[in-house]
């Protein structure tokens, strides 16, 4: 506070002595912005005396008293003064006497005080200066320096410490339209067995506050009961005997209602298809209120909700809460709404006999997951896309369908499959032959009426589109022959020609030089199935060649062999011959003999 000794007494005014130099005072206290805590926290206070004038100040008395509870711990000793016997350091009062401010300076006092007991909440603290010089008030207060009054008191704030290691259990009400006794059981070393406690609690749900006295058992534990469902916080817990609080701002406490003592349950009929109805149901008990909520901005206040013409955004989860009294179930469940089943059947509805079937379903959305299930005649079952089956008879004819599901969505496709006559073909594999008699093919065939016949290739046969072909020698080694009806049915065979080629030639094993015509000369005879004799070559019992003939092709002919050698007759004896001959295919074989000359 700022003050003049003068003949008026505003604000601004200065209180004048008569002297040519009035006095100018200004006193000021500064407290702890931040406050302190009510118990065992040390915090300085600081007091300024500040002399304007140019005569000092004498023999003032200050006075100050702090909050019960708080005890001063040091006082500054920048100052000239007496502190009185019973104040000062141990107490919460302080008393200067004898305080002198000399002209034109100014003093500060700093006083720490340690809080003991004290009582949270807001607490005040201002000093006062006494036997100041005349004309001034017989008592000046110190004037709070954060605020923009004059002469005001300095307010700060004891804090309620927090509790540490608690432990903290609850116990549910047994109700939930009458949930009012539920419990709260406290537990910590700090608590003292046996003495009394002042709780104060806040349910953060409708903000109502509750104060019970407690007293602490042999566990250190404290129970508080009759409390209804809620997030509690302890905001003051104070010993009896105490005035300072213990705080729990930071601790909620969630008092549970009996929530198990509903039985509640849900049910829909998902999956559905897009466009059907979306039905969902629930099942509670006790009988209380449920309300839905769900995709799309869904709803329902009704147990069994419906949703006709179900679109795709329908698709989600599904929250239904069960609320009875104070207690509260929450079940989801997952819906899904398939978009529609679109396929298209491909295959054909008419197949020969020993054909394979074959049919498939395609899906237009090929990203889905689908199911397939064909049925037809003969008790078929298939659980694919693909319908095949091979080798198929008359008994296959009959109507085909296929289902396609996406598991709620279907999709359903037929067709009517005829199964028609084939003609059945049978042909040797293999023919030996040696074309001396006619080669002539000849095919069995069942159902052999309004049959057409081709035979490939078609050289080497006297026909190609007729039933029973003459072969010719030998253009080809294997055929094919494909028979078709009138249902354009076609059954095919292939067969192969194979030459015998046992006793490719004859000869004689024996002739005479001097014998009948008949018997006079030595010739290799060819079977039907040579073409022609490249060469013979005759030869002695010591390996001389004795005779040789060829020919370059089939128009020209080996000589015979006379008996003759170099112009003169053959001894008697044995010769062996060697020829060469190509084959109707056109292979060359080598055959050999022996002869004896007489």
């Amino acid at each position: 506070m700022d003050l003049t000794n003068a003949d008026t007494h505003t604000p601004a005014s200065r209180l004048s002595d008569g002297c040519s130099c009035p006095y100018s005072l200004s006193f000021t206290n500064m407290a702890p912005p931040s406050g302190m805590y009510c118990n065992n926290d040390s915090k300085t206070f600081t007091l300024t005396i500040e002399n304007n004038s140019y005569l000092p100040l004498t023999d003032m008395v200050l006075k100050d008293t702090f909050p019960e509870g708080t005890s001063i711990q040091s006082i500054s000793n920048t100052f000239i003064g007496s502190v009185d016997a019973g104040t000062g350091v141990g107490s919460n009062i302080l008393s200067i006497t004898g305080l002198v401010v000399p002209a034109k300076e100014k003093i500060k006092i700093t006083i720490v005080i340690i809080s003991i007991d004290a009582k949270d909440g807001t607490a005040y603290n201002q000093a006062f200066l006494h036997n100041l010089p005349p004309r001034f008030p017989e008592s000046l207060p110190s004037d709070d320096v954060l605020s923009s009054a004059i002469g005001d008191r300095c307010n700060f704030y004891f804090i309620t410490r927090g509790l540490s290691k608690s432990k903290w259990e609850t116990i549910s009400p047994t109700d939930c339209l009458i949930a009012n006794d539920g419990k709260i059981v406290g537990t910590s070393s700090e608590f003292m067995p046996g003495n009394d406690y002042e709780v104060s609690l806040r349910n953060l749900k409708g903000w109502q506050e509750y104060i019970d006295t407690v007293v602490i058992d042999a566990q250190n534990s404290f129970t508080i009961d009759s409390l209804t469902p809620g997030e509690y916080q302890i905001f003051r817990f104070r010993s009896m005997d105490d005035n300072c609080s213990v705080s729990l701002l930071d601790t909620t406490i969630f008092l549970e209602a009996p929530h198990d003592l509903l039985d509640f349950h849900i049910s829909s009929n998902s999956p559905v298809c897009e466009g059907d109805t979306l039905s969902l149901g629930s099942d509670m008990s006790p009988s209380g209120e449920i309300t839905w909520r769900g995709p799309a901005i869904f709803g329902s206040g009704y147990a069994n909700p419906i949703i006709e013409n179900a679109s795709a955004n329908r698709k989600g989860n599904y929250t239904a809460t069960a609320k009875y009294g104070y207690c509260t179930q929450k079940r989801n469940t997952e819906v899904d709404v398939k978009g529609q089943v679109m396929t298209e059947l491909v295959g054909s509805d008419s197949y020969c006999e020993r054909d394979t079937l074959h049919l498939k379903v395609i899906a237009v959305d090929k990203t889905s997951t689908l199911n397939y299930l064909w049925s037809g005649p003969n008790e078929l079952i298939l659980d694919d896309s693909i319908c095949i089956i091979p080798l198929v008879n008359l008994d296959h004819s009959g109507y085909y369908q296929a289902i396609t599901d996406n598991g709620a969505c279907y999709d359903t496709l037929g067709i009517d499959i005829k199964i028609l006559p084939a003609p059945s073909l049978v042909l040797d594999t293999q023919l030996v032959t040696d074309f001396c008699a006619p080669l002539i093919l000849s095919p069995k065939l069942k159902d052999d009426q309004d049959i057409n016949y081709q035979w490939y290739p078609s050289e080497g046969l006297n026909c190609s589109n007729c039933a029973y072909p003459q072969v010719q020698p030998l253009v080809q080694s294997s055929y094919q022959l494909k028979v078709r009806n009138t249902y354009n049915c076609v059954d095919s065979a292939s067969i192969q020609i194979m030459l015998n080629k046992v006793n490719v030639a004859l000869s004689p094993n024996i002739f005479t030089t001097s014998g009948s015509s008949e018997n006079r000369f030595f010739e290799i005879i060819p079977n039907c199935v040579v073409h022609f004799i490249h060469r013979m070559d005759i030869y002695d019992r010591f390996g001389n060649q004795v005779f040789s003939s060829s020919a370059s092709g089939p128009d020209e002919k080996i000589d015979t062999w006379d008996g003759m050698i170099f112009g003169r007759i053959a001894s008697p004896g044995v010769y062996v011959w060697l020829a060469k001959a190509e084959l109707v295919d056109g292979s060359i074989v080598y055959v050999s003999g022996d002869v004896t000359v007489l």
